[in-house]
């Protein structure tokens, strides 16, 4: 269930929270990794007041990275919390009411979570620069000295999150896989097949995982009424990060990197990805596979000059870039005046663009850099690899 709390949050509101929910947090957060909570835990031993009163309060367990110019505060992702464990009973014993991590807590912070009234959740998708857009104020207010790790007070809005561990200790890590362990166990082939149009997403995504595990015959049909017909989104865990994905992605993912995966459904998959959907993710999988028969040119073609996949173009540049030579180029200078590119997306367009070995480029690569700054995240590397191509960034 989705839901919006303004926080700091009262202790009837967080009543309400479940586990499972996907919560938009509004309002005043603070943030502290180890070495805060590390210090915060002594001052507290010695016998001296916080530098924050955490009552009420909701702590990010988070270190940004440096923000650009422009931007409020870096990348914004967050830590693994049982890194905090060993502080955080303490620090629920002083009124804080909220948590933001990732990953699993210890059975002693779970047991004071109960007692507290207070609850954990998990920031959404590891994708720290996209959560980084939620945050519109960020002040340094105690232990400045530690750098990245100060504490910090924050202004969001719309910070997704999702509930893991409510007030009453309910755990989201552990009742999904119980409840799947009941589901593959009750149920029949048949029952399972008419569970995957069940309009509950997460009995229908199961459900379809169940029958992937028993080599469901027909499981890539299941696969392609996903991508055609459920559009809306489950809540999903891939190691210590939540996620909300669209159904099929879910399921391709779980399958994809499953041991028990077999080369022909996975073929048979991709196939449907290229034809059924524009989900980009689910076409990056796709592309990054295999190479595809001859007969696949047409549909990856409009894929990449009509529906503008980056995915698309960057396959064809890899395996046929002689029959798309200049068109290629284009897209790949598109690409490039972008705004809003992280590192990985501008090299990797800056060298498609450069192995094409056409010297007129070079220009256009010199302005590039010097109009968008991303790539000096990684300045050295990118002046090598520049310098090795015969293209001297300091000749412009």
């Amino acid at each position: 269930m989705e839901k919006h709390l303004n926080v700091p949050a009262n202790t009837e509101e967080l009543a309400e929270l479940k586990s499972g929910d996907y919560v938009y947090l509004t309002g005043t957060i603070y943030t502290a990794r180890d070495a805060a909570h590390k210090r915060m835990y002594e001052t507290l031993l010695d016998g001296k007041e916080l530098p924050v009163d955490v009552k009420g309060q909701f702590i990010y367990y988070l270190g940004p990275t440096p923000a650009r110019e422009g931007q409020v505060i870096g990348s914004a992702g967050p830590t693994t919390s049982s890194r905090m464990d060993k502080y955080t009973p303490t620090m629920l014993d002083q009124g804080l009411k909220g948590m933001i991590g990732k990953g699993k807590r210890s059975s002693e912070v779970i047991e004071s979570i109960k007692q507290n009234g207070a609850v954990y959740f998990a920031a959404v998708g590891g994708a720290g620069a996209l959560l980084s857009k939620c945050i519109k104020e960020a002040e340094v207010i105690a232990y400045d000295d530690l750098g990245t790790e100060a504490i910090r007070k924050l202004r969001v809005e719309n910070f997704p999150v999702i509930v893991v561990i409510d007030n009453q200790g309910n755990n989201l890590y552990e009742t999904a896989v119980e409840n799947f362990k009941k589901l593959k166990s009750l149920a029949s082939t048949k029952d399972l097949v008419l569970l995957t149009k069940n309009k509950n997403n997460v009995v229908a995504l199961y459900s379809a995982i169940a029958l992937s595990e028993a080599n469901y015959s027909d499981i890539h049909k299941v696969f392609l009424d996903f991508l055609k017909n459920r559009k809306s989104k489950v809540e999903t865990q891939n190691g210590c990060v939540i996620s909300k994905e669209i159904i099929a992605v879910a399921f391709y993912k779980n399958y994809l990197f499953s041991e028990k995966k077999e080369e022909k459904l996975l073929r048979k998959l991709d196939s449907l990805v290229l034809y059924n959907t524009s989900e980009e993710e689910l076409l990056r999988y796709a592309f990054k596979n295999r190479l595809y028969p001859s007969h696949f040119k047409k549909q990856i073609e409009k894929l990449a000059f009509v529906d503008k996949n980056k995915d698309a173009i960057i396959y064809l540049s890899n395996w046929y870039k002689a029959d798309y030579n200049q068109k290629l180029q284009l897209e790949f200078k598109s690409l490039l005046n972008k705004d809003s590119l992280n590192y990985y997306q501008f090299e990797t367009y800056i060298r498609e663009l450069v192995r094409f070995n056409n010297i007129s480029n070079n220009d256009f690569i010199l302005k590039t850099l010097k109009k968008d700054t991303v790539w000096k995240d990684n300045e050295i590397e990118m002046i090598w690899f520049l310098n090795r191509n015969n293209i001297n960034i300091d000749d412009d």
